[in-house]
């Protein structure tokens, strides 16, 4: 029997319009105090920004005053050391005193300091060391190298300082002294109570600091530290930092912003008061809505639980009934799909369900993989972090090639999808798997036959490569053979019968070379020929070509060559074999060169080209005929007709 439950619909009419009312009220009077403490704040910031810039102003023009003093008395003390240096020498005593200046030393390299200035002792060894290794750096002969204190907390009033002592003829050592700066500061700051002005070294090292006033500088209140803590006031003292290169002296001030705060505490407490009543205000509100959401749990826990003993027996049974029915439907759905399909938990990655697919294929029963971690049967478990990431991105896993590992520990090739999906009521994520080891087997046997495939393939482009070279190329001399000569000797004629451009042809023929062959021997001859061929070859550009026709007689093809140019070369190669010396064992062989030139030009009517070929033969036979080592053109014997 259920329980009944009464309600008293005005009583909850007027609860529900007291919440609003309150609700509404609440919210108000947040958003006065919230107006309240912004306008409040920004005024404060405002004026906490004007006060900090016009402390660094101030601090600005302290450094500036200082920086433009410093540098004059520094400027006088270098010019005063070097006027003394320049008229009485570095050793001799300071005819009149320098302002400011304490004591002066000279450290000469080697040897003992000498005393410029009388009553003053002598420096520390320290110092001796410091000015001999400055004199021996190259540095800069007009820099000062100022000196800290030698404890740190020890801040004395004097800047002792080390400056070469160098003339136009030479430097003769260093000069040590100290500069009284003690009624310097205070006047530099007389305008500026309660702050304060240091001196460094180039290397930040204090020298010097000015006390500030202790009358001046008073603890901060409890409300000035929560308005600097707020922001809201601007720090105690500001800072401004300038280098003065020629000295190097780096100046520090800091000035104090205390004077010019208002002791008016007005808007301070109010801006205290407006936040302290904001965060109560907010903290009961948040307590308030904490207590109603736990009041509305409850009371849906005390509902739930009403329904729940509102339920049957019989109800409970069949629910349970129908439950486990659709567990058993769906494994059998499961286990009449031949793909192995794995159900995993979502963040425990633990196997929630299997089939008997995913049984057979990692020889295992299906209960043997329920609650197995899919990371024992992964052979690289990085894949999983690469699957999820995927998964994450809402992309999925498909058909991913993976290795995986069966109940044995063999692994096998395997093809595997994955997809987040609700199993059950519950997040789960689906896996199937199917074996693809013998694809894989399969791919990799295909692949090696691919490889020793192309492996025969470029050996044969090799081979290929070698026969039409032998073919095309003299065995011996390493240039065009004949027939091959004679085909591009063709072709260049027919370009230049459609490009209208001139063809010249040079053959050329070693004068004496039965000599040669008689007197050294065939060896030597075969190396003439050779050292012939280069030394040709060396005179020629693209698309220039040499070929040899047989024994000791070559030809050299000259597209877009006139007569003129023509013979230009053949000179050239004419004289290059003059001046070549060939050493073949302890004998050095000479021999000369006589060339017959032909040439066809577009004024000319078409000929065949071995005619082109007979013209520069008889050309070489007249320079054969008259004298050798000669360059004969075609045109010099009158027979250019056919």
């Amino acid at each position: 029997m259920s329980p009944t439950m009464t309600t008293d619909e005005p009583k909850l009419i007027g609860h529900r319009l007291r919440r609003e009312w309150r609700a509404h009220l609440l919210g108000l009077l947040l958003f006065c105090l919230t107006l309240i403490w912004l306008m409040t704040a920004a005024l404060l910031r405002a004026r906490s920004l004007s006060i900090e810039e016009h402390a660094r102003h101030m601090a600005q023009a302290q450094l500036n005053l200082a920086s433009i003093q410093f540098e004059q008395q520094f400027t006088l003390l270098k010019r005063a050391l070097q006027q003394h240096t320049a008229e009485s020498g570095s050793t001799a005593l300071l005819s009149q005193p320098i302002d400011n200046l304490d004591e002066l030393w000279l450290i000469p390299p080697q040897g003992t300091p000498y005393s410029l200035t009388k009553g003053s002792s002598r420096p520390p060894r320290h110092i001796q060391e410091q000015a001999r290794q400055l004199g021996a750096l190259p540095v800069e002969k007009e820099a000062f190298v100022l000196i800290p204190p030698p404890l740190q907390f020890s801040v004395s009033k004097r800047i002792p300082f080390l400056l070469p002592a160098c003339s136009k003829v030479g430097c003769e050592g260093v000069y040590y002294g100290s500069f009284n700066a003690t009624g310097w500061l205070p006047t530099l700051l007389r305008n500026s109570p309660g702050s304060q002005l240091q001196l460094l070294n180039s290397a930040g090292q204090l020298l010097v600091q000015s006390t500030a006033d202790p009358a001046q500088i008073e603890p901060p209140g409890v409300l000035q530290q929560l308005a600097q803590w707020l922001t809201l006031q601007p720090p105690s003292r500001v800072e401004a930092t300038q280098l003065i290169p020629s000295i190097p002296l780096r100046l520090k001030s800091f000035v104090s912003t205390g004077e010019t705060w208002s002791t008016d505490h007005s808007l301070p407490l109010l801006l205290l008061g407006s936040s302290l009543l904001s965060t109560l205000l907010i903290f009961f509100g948040i307590i308030g809505n904490h207590l109603h959401r736990q009041a509305q749990m409850e009371r849906q826990r005390m509902d739930e639980h009403a329904a729940l003993l509102s339920l049957s027996n019989t109800n409970l049974k069949n629910k349970l009934h129908k439950l486990s029915s659709t567990h058993q439907d769906l494994q059998a759905l499961l286990d009449t799909i031949q793909v192995g399909v794995l159900i995993l938990h979502p963040d425990k990655h633990e196997v929630t369900t299997a089939n008997m697919a995913a049984g057979r294929l990692f020889g295992l029963h299906t209960s043997e993989l329920v609650g197995r971690n899919i990371l024992s049967l992964l052979a690289d478990p990085a894949e999983v972090e690469d699957c999820e990431s995927l998964l994450d991105q809402g992309v999925g896993v498909s058909d991913r090639e993976i290795q995986l590992l069966d109940g044995s520990g063999k692994t096998f090739w395997s093809q595997v999808s994955m997809r987040r999906v609700r199993f059950n009521d519950h997040h789960s994520i689906v896996m199937s798997v199917v074996d693809i080891s013998e694809r894989m087997s399969h791919s990799q046997q295909l692949e090696r036959e691919k490889q020793e495939t192309e492996r025969l393939v470029k050996q044969l482009q090799e081979m290929q490569h070698e026969l039409y070279e032998r073919a095309t190329h003299d065995d011996l001399t390493g240039v065009a053979n004949r027939p091959h000569f004679l085909q591009q000797a063709q072709q260049a004629y027919r370009q230049a019968l459609r490009q209208g451009t001139p063809l010249s042809l040079a053959i050329i023929d070693l004068d004496m070379f039965k000599l040669v062959n008689d007197t050294y021997g065939h060896d030597a001859g075969d190396l003439v020929l050779q050292q012939v061929a280069m030394a040709c070859e060396s005179c020629l550009t693209e698309p220039q070509q040499l070929g040899r026709l047989g024994g000791e007689e070559f030809a050299i093809l000259m597209p877009q060559y006139d007569y003129t140019q023509a013979i230009e070369l053949a000179e050239k190669v004419k004289r290059t074999i003059a001046e070549l010396i060939i050493n073949y064992h302890d004998d050095k062989i000479r021999v000369t060169l006589s060339i017959g030139v032909s040439c066809w030009s577009p004024q000319d009517r078409p000929l065949m080209i071995g005619r082109l070929f007979k013209l520069a033969d008889l050309a070489l036979y007249q320079a054969k005929e008259t004298g050798r080592n000669r360059v004969v053109p075609a045109r010099a014997l009158n027979c250019l007709e056919p």
